[in-house]
């Protein structure tokens, strides 16, 4: 009953919402085009079957609509009383823009982060604004479903990359080991990390080096963790690696667009700012 009452909430709200922000919506979250009845039928239509995708076995749940929804617009949604498919422990930062010409690379980082028995390091590599940190970001927002052991998102730019993930592990219930070095701290949480043997998603941005940064602390673990790196360089084995190529002069505008949704100088100006965006590198 609980569900149902949730579903109805949410199927009102969305069904009032300006098509462009369900179309935001379906596309951030990845849903099957052919799950969704085209611009041309009524949104009632269209949010009813969003609603049943989002309920299904391969769906992301109603809650993760509620956040998404919130930190995309602003709209103030409560998070649901009840939802089956809760979104799993995370400290993910927030969105900032939407994903735009990044869908073949999503399904790329899904298959290869899942199409492995081992502990898998997967590398996301491109010259600086190519995007890196954004698309892992959006991964872990859209697939997050899949890693109810937790999403841990690292800045290896900060402290210490393992005194991050202990940091995470109290965050989940783990106590650590008393000791004063965060490795040893970080091997004790790896064996005895909760919800096993459920996957558990590691996100560690901006790496310079896999040797120095995450060999002393990620190695010999089981096959439910999933490392995604992203940086600026090749980081060597064991890190399989996807290169990210600049966005199109179009893609750019197009984010320029979600950022900048009220002005109209887009429209007026737009050959203006494809050549901006050309001259800029994308």
């Amino acid at each position: 009953m609980a569900t149902e009452v949730n579903r109805s909430r949410l199927f009102k709200t969305l069904s009032e919402l300006p098509e462009a922000q369900l179309e935001e919506l379906l596309f951030t979250l990845n849903v099957p085009r052919q799950n969704i009845s085209s611009n041309a039928a009524p949104q009632a239509t269209r949010v009813g079957e969003f609603l049943d995708w989002a309920t299904s076995p391969i769906g992301c749940g109603l809650n993760r609509i509620v956040v998404l929804a919130n930190q995309l617009f602003a709209i103030g949604l409560q998070q649901l009383e009840s939802d089956e498919k809760g979104f799993p422990v995370n400290n993910l930062p927030q969105l900032s823009v939407p994903l735009i010409g990044r869908e073949h690379d999503l399904n790329r980082i899904h298959e290869q982060l899942q199409n492995s028995e081992q502990s898998t390091f997967l590398g996301l590599v491109g010259m600086p604004g190519v995007g890196k940190s954004e698309l892992a970001l959006h991964y872990a927002h859209i697939y997050g479903h899949y890693y109810s052991g937790g999403i841990c998102w690292v800045d290896a730019r900060e402290n210490d990359i393992a005194a991050q993930i202990v940091q995470f592990a109290r965050r989940i219930g783990l106590t650590p080991l008393e000791s004063d070095e965060p490795t040893q701290q970080l091997g004790h949480c790896w064996q005895n990390w909760p919800n096993s043997p459920q996957p558990t998603l590691i996100i560690i941005d901006d790496v310079d080096s896999y040797e120095n940064q995450i060999k002393k602390c990620c190695r010999g673990l089981n096959s439910r963790f999933k490392f995604l790196v992203t940086s600026r360089q090749h980081l060597g084995r064991p890190v399989k690696l996807i290169s990210l190529e600049l966005p199109t002069s179009e893609q750019a505008v197009a984010i320029f667009g979600s950022i900048l949704q009220e002005d109209t100088r887009l429209e007026e100006e737009r050959e203006a700012l494809i050549d901006l965006c050309e001259w800029a590198g994308h």
